[in-house]
């Protein structure tokens, strides 16, 4: 995953290796502890399938199970810490019952983690998240690197022991080789027609169309292998015939792919023509949440308001919903220094001189250091909400930046039919501003008219103020290389 996050594979190939990292992992430890019993006596294939069954599914039921529960707990629980700790505990909780019932403990704590990943937003305040998403960071860090340690340990040994065997190194290393070159044909066999095969049903083609077959050439060749199938090969009982010729073979398997699959992967996503996600595109649709979301934090308010609060209270609440949302749009644009990264740059400055205060406070010894504590974890929380903006006027596009496929789909019926782009009444710049002598952040233009207006992040906002004067709904970027449009009644890109 780290690979292909690094090289800029498309965010759908990234998608799909993350679950194939998830469910595939635990079904094939599944797998191999149901292959561990055969041979160590007489089966059935009907066994088999039965014990594979009950293994899947009662790690399923068990995750779902935990997963519900924990969620339970952890939306009462209002301290980082514990709800921290919960969730360290959490992976602990799922597999040791799902192994007791001889399920599959791995495949319960995927479930449980997915489960509780998609509740995250519902379930736990905004500092627990925070602080979880820290810990568990390190904590992958350092399990990563301790179980590839652990395991390479072992090889001098390793070596050793296959120096006793008949079979030799020379033959092992090529024996490795051969399944090095069986496991890429096979994963290119697998892999197309999973992809393909399924979509000759046509309530499945109607959803997800085919991909071109660059796609799943991408899936295939992405076929490195890692910590789990080393970790898995220990699984191997000791009194397993060979067991050192097989451990090795794993160790070549794993490096052989990891150096093959891992330093050709960048070549090969450039061979394909195949590239990563757009940062524009990426900001687009960030900035189109951000402004339906400050849409309902504005109507919440609106409703919670009795009419007895200071005026310049709710005007600092409106300002503050809407300042987020005004941020992201600016990203957009060929403006190089947007007022969003000149409150940034700024800001920073101010945090500085603010904290640099903070601790010749602390040095003069005459605040308690609970309070400094406190006052300092604050200035700390807003430096690492400063937006960082950068302009994305330097990068070269081949064509204007317009709305992903994914979200002009569910684009309002004003949008389907405003399509047609009218000339611009005043290419030079908002009329309204060119009239008052105002500057703009960026253009806007009237799909029902041809007035051309600044941003919501201007001054002035006209375009808002046409679209409030007219009732028409849609406008469309004014700035060079943008192709976008946004209906304001329904807010919806396309």
């Amino acid at each position: 995953m780290t690979i292909a996050r690094r090289v800029g594979m498309p965010r759908r190939v990234v998608t799909i290796l993350e679950g194939e990292s998830l469910v595939n992992d635990a079904t094939a430890l599944v797998c191999l502890r149901l292959a561990i019993v055969a041979i160590s006596g007489t089966v059935s294939v009907g066994e088999i399938a039965v014990e594979f069954a009950l293994s899947a599914g009662g790690g399923l039921l068990v995750g779902l199970a935990v997963g519900w529960l924990v969620a339970t707990l952890r939306s009462r629980v209002t301290d980082p810490v514990t709800d921290g700790v919960v969730s360290l505990l959490t992976p602990w909780l799922a597999y040791l019952p799902a192994e007791e019932v001889h399920a599959s403990g791995v495949l319960a704590v995927v479930v449980a983690g997915l489960l509780l990943g998609h509740r995250s937003p519902t379930i736990q305040h905004a500092a627990s998240r925070i602080f979880e998403r820290t810990i568990w960071s390190a904590v992958q860090f350092l399990l990563e690197g301790l179980v590839f340690l652990l395991i390479g340990l072992q090889l001098r040994r390793l070596l050793v022991d296959l120096e006793a065997s008949d079979i030799g190194i020379t033959r092992t290393l090529l024996v490795g080789a051969a399944l090095i070159a069986a496991v890429l044909v096979l994963r290119i066999v697998w892999v197309f027609p999973a992809t393909y095969v399924p979509r000759l049903i046509p309530s499945i083609r109607r959803v997800d169309r085919n991909p071109p077959w660059q796609v799943p050439m991408l899936v295939s060749w992405a076929a490195m292998r890692g910590v789990v199938t080393l970790a898995a090969v220990f699984l191997l009982p000791a009194d397993t015939p060979e067991r050192s010729v097989l451990v090795l073979i794993a160790f070549v398997v794993t490096v052989g792919t990891l150096l093959l699959n891992g330093t050709t992967l960048p070549y090969m996503v450039r061979w394909l023509g195949l590239s990563g996600p757009d940062p524009a595109e990426d900001h687009l649709q960030e900035a189109g949440v951000l402004q339906r979301a400050s849409t309902a934090a504005t109507r919440a308010l609106d409703e919670a308001l009795v009419g007895d609060e200071p005026e310049a209270v709710v005007a600092r609440l409106r300002r503050r919903s809407v300042q987020r949302a005004e941020a992201a749009w600016e990203r957009l644009g060929n403006t190089p220094d947007p007022p969003s990264a000149v409150y940034a740059r700024l800001r920073e400055r101010m945090l500085e001189a603010e904290r640099a205060e903070i601790v010749r406070i602390r040095d003069e010894g005459v605040v308690a250091h609970d309070v400094l504590r406190d006052v300092l974890l604050i200035v700390d929380l807003e430096e690492s909400m400063i937006e960082h903006v950068q302009s994305d006027a330097s990068h070269e596009r081949g064509s204007d930046l317009m709305t992903p496929e994914q979200v002009a789909a569910v684009a309002c019926d004003h949008l389907s039919e405003l399509t047609v782009i009218p000339p611009a009444q005043t290419p030079d710049g908002c009329a309204e501003c060119l009239r008052a002598g105002t500057d703009w952040v960026h253009l806007r233009l009237c799909v029902s008219c041809g007035q051309v207006a600044c941003c919501d992040s201007s001054t002035e906002r006209h375009a808002e103020a046409h679209f409030r004067q007219t009732g028409h709904p849609v406008i469309r970027s004014f700035e060079t290389g943008e192709g976008w449009r946004w209906c304001f009644i329904d807010e919806r890109l396309a």
